[in-house]
């Protein structure tokens, strides 16, 4: 199955969604994990699910066998695109989207130290009335 149509980029390039097309775009082979290191999510499988749904990309798998700390062989999803699709989609302008993406993914960083603060604040507040304290026990 390949890229048959023009596809769509997201509009926002500083999202996890451009990241990862981004670097589906530039060959890479994406795993839940990787996703994690190299894009902050932990919901691979979504952002690829949406990709496909909502802007008509051909998103390829394939599944690895992969030996755990824990002794198991797990399997995971390695998401990928085609060759061809990569071709078709650079023919068409996808260089241009990539380089949007490097330098809005690097100012939205720059946020992450106030977000983490934020985190930080809300989880106190929530532990407060998850402890009882507000209730009186």
């Amino acid at each position: 199955m390949t890229h048959q149509a023009k596809s769509a980029y997201p509009t926002r390039p500083y999202t996890v969604r451009a990241e990862v097309l981004r670097r589906l775009l530039q060959g890479e082979h994406l795993t839940g994990m990787g996703a994690v290191v190299c894009a902050s999510t932990t919901r691979l499988a979504a952002v690829i699910h949406v990709l496909r749904r909502d802007y008509g990309w051909t998103i390829e798998h394939t599944d690895l066998a992969a030996g755990t700390r824990d002794g198991r062989v797990a399997f995971i999803r390695s998401y990928y695109l085609a060759r061809e699709t990569i071709r078709r989609a650079f023919d068409e302008g996808a260089m241009l989207f990539c380089r949007g993406v490097v330098p809005a993914r690097a100012k939205a960083r720059r946020a992450a130290p106030a977000a983490a603060a934020k985190a930080e604040r809300l989880n106190r507040v929530r532990d407060l009335f998850d402890s009882g304290e507000s209730y009186g026990h």
